[in-house]
């Protein structure tokens, strides 16, 4: 790759990213990526790529460089539209730097990781990804959006494969679309970009039109999507489904469903009847017990088996189904079912839809959502989730979910002893070490915090609040210690945990 201009480390200012944000931010790279490595490793493709360089004099000879190179100008090209590119202090200047890390082979693979780079304002390691950004700050800038060649890949894609052509798009708008999203808002400006992102005109494609339309519907609503899975096996999504920590009888459950789909589909295949099957679900339990991680693989196990043709999970609540006024709330919700058709739709807290003194606003979302599922019944999955009791009264209350929703996944409490794992994953991760005091500690605080839980007990996020407060009371600890080493940095002490 381009190699980096020697200069002073540059600190980036504390910045604030969701969670929430970050895995949208992570499974929207990660697609990215996985596409790159496809074109990488195409050979027509990249025969493409080298012809077409012959007119573009880059410097670089082997084709994956070259499309490295390419999809660095396109990323940095559309950020350049809606932020500064030479501003490395800004929150959406880490959106395109975490990208280009992780197209680099620079893993930044958890939450947690990104905080404690950002607590320490130890950014240098993207010296290196700044530095190319500088250096193709001319290329970057010298087009417009409305030039044809403005996404560089696209447009070569355009001579290979128009399929491949608008997964790229795809891509490259939910990406941007992301980092517009950060600050809460879209300008009409910034809708501008979008729209030009997805509507690039190279030929007339009825599918691309097709996909732009579905895509338009969704520019201004901040409707969280996790991309399409291109490139996991069922055996790789059933390894992740069983590398969670707990969560023993949803696995079972799982388990039980993928065999009952293959079985089916294999009485298909020989000309048996077969049963229908209903794969819509209920998931039922306290907050932080994985019901939206296990949604997003339900979600890539529909795909692999053929169930769906995208798997792309669109996550909502009421708010992205109510709308403000009377006779809007049926227009917001066909839209969002729109953006998940040949996907999943996911309602979490669906039971709020049912709201009380005669809620005509949830009723309509409602009753809308029930004549989507039976006339796109083989388009649509849709997937409620929320308290037990709760989610039990919101099925009952309509004939039309009773019927529909059948499968029920329970989520139970994580146990201290399953809370104590996913404490010791986070630290792995992060190559910190425990001491068996703080074992202890962290034994005892789990043990206590599970006994007097109650209906809002936060589970996973729980342990998450206190692993980030173990990390600060750390950083506390040996803040003033002048010979720091690495065995000081990876060792949690009991007086650290809270």
């Amino acid at each position: 790759m381009i190699p980096p201009i020697n200069k002073p480390p540059h600190k980036m200012k504390q910045i604030n990213i969701t969670q929430e944000y970050f895995e949208d931010l992570k499974d929207s790279v990660e697609t990215s990526i996985n596409f790159i490595s496809t074109l990488k490793n195409d050979r027509s493709f990249c025969s493409v790529v080298l012809v077409h360089n012959e007119a573009n004099e880059t410097g670089l000879k082997s084709a994956g460089d070259l499309i490295n190179y390419f999809f660095i100008i396109d990323t940095a090209r559309c950020f350049q539209l809606v932020s500064d590119i030479t501003n490395f202090e800004t929150k959406e200047s880490f959106g395109l730097l975490f990208l280009q890390a992780n197209l680099l082979g620079l893993k930044i693979d958890t939450y947690d990781q990104l905080q404690i780079l950002i607590r320490s304002n130890n950014f240098e390691v993207f010296d290196h990804l700044k530095s190319i950004i500088n250096q193709l700050e001319k290329e970057i800038r010298k087009s417009k959006i409305e030039d044809h060649d403005f996404l560089k890949l696209a447009y070569i894609l355009n001579y290979h494969d128009a399929n491949l052509r608008q997964i790229y798009l795809k891509n490259i708008y939910q990406f941007t679309s992301l980092i517009i999203k950060l600050d809460g808002t879209v300008s009409d400006y910034e809708e501008y970009v979008l729209k030009n992102i997805i509507r690039r005109k190279y030929s007339d494609d009825t599918s691309q039109r097709s996909y732009e339309n579905n895509m338009e519907d969704n520019k201004v609503m901040n409707i969280p999507i996790s991309p399409n899975v291109t490139s996991q096996s069922l055996e790789d999504v059933l390894n992740e489904l069983n590398s969670l920590t707990g969560l023993n009888n949803v696995k079972a459950e799982i388990t039980t469903l993928v065999n009952f789909i293959q079985i089916q589909k294999k009485r298909e295949s020989m000309g048996l009847k077969v049963t229908s099957i209903s794969y819509h679900l209920v998931f039922t339990g306290n907050p932080g017990t994985g019901k939206t991680t296990i949604a997003r693989i339900i979600a890539k196990i529909y795909k692999c088996l053929g169930v769906l043709s995208n798997g792309q999970l669109i996550e909502t609540d009421r708010s992205g189904l109510v709308a403000e006024y009377l006779g809007q709330t049926a227009v917001k919700t066909n839209k969002i079912i729109d953006s998940a058709l040949n996907g999943i739709l996911f309602i979490d807290e669906a039971y709020s839809l049912v709201g009380k003194n005669n809620d005509s606003y949830g009723e309509e979302a409602i009753s809308t959502l029930i004549k989507r599922m039976e006339d796109d019944r083989d388009r649509l999955i849709v997937i409620v989730a929320g308290y037990t009791d709760d989610m039990k009264e919101f099925i009952e209350s309509n004939p039309g979910f009773q019927s529909r929703f059948n499968r029920y996944v329970e989520f139970a409490d994580y146990s201290p002893e399953e809370l104590c794992l996913i404490f010791e994953s986070q630290c792995k991760k992060l190559e910190n070490n425990l001491t068996w005091e703080a074992k202890t500690k962290l034994s005892q605080l789990f043990s206590q915090a599970f006994k007097n839980r109650n209906k809002s007990f936060g589970n996973g996020r729980f342990v998450r609040n206190i692993f980030e407060k173990t990390l600060e009371k750390q950083a506390n600890r040996i803040a003033g210690i002048n010979n720091i080493n690495k065995s000081i940095l990876t060792t949690i002490e009991a007086e650290d945990v809270p």
